[in-house]
């Protein structure tokens, strides 16, 4: 994901993949709800890989050149916590949402990935 980031935000802009990618993730997370077999669920979550990689690497050069000079420091350094705080949440998240069962776990990470984009 991480290397046809670039790529991608040249053909398209870049805010418009960042918001495919986050679709593709939710997407990703809502397939995983019904595992046909472990080839399905090794595709979704290779496809779920990638999206987050191109995530990664745009979603900072899409952001900073709306924002002053001045404010790049803070601005990235708000960036890198919300990625934090999203690892975070969904850490904290996944074992609640497993107590209610594996298909209801990845419908809540489907909800709350769409929720967020």
């Amino acid at each position: 994901g991480a290397l046809i980031g670039r790529p991608l935000a040249k053909r398209w802009s870049g805010a418009t993949v960042l918001r495919g990618m986050m679709v593709l993730v939710s997407l990703t997370f809502l397939a995983c709800a019904w595992p046909l077999s472990v080839s399905w669920f090794f595709a979704w979550r290779m496809l779920s890989g990638v999206a987050g990689g191109v995530i990664m690497v745009l979603v900072a050069s899409v952001i900073l050149p709306h924002v002053s000079a001045t404010r790049r420091g803070l601005a990235s350094g708000a960036i890198f916590l919300g990625l934090g705080l999203g690892v975070a949440a969904s850490a904290s998240l996944v074992p609640w949402l497993l107590e209610k069962g594996l298909p209801q776990t990845w419908l809540g990470l489907a909800a709350l990935a769409l929720l967020l984009t």
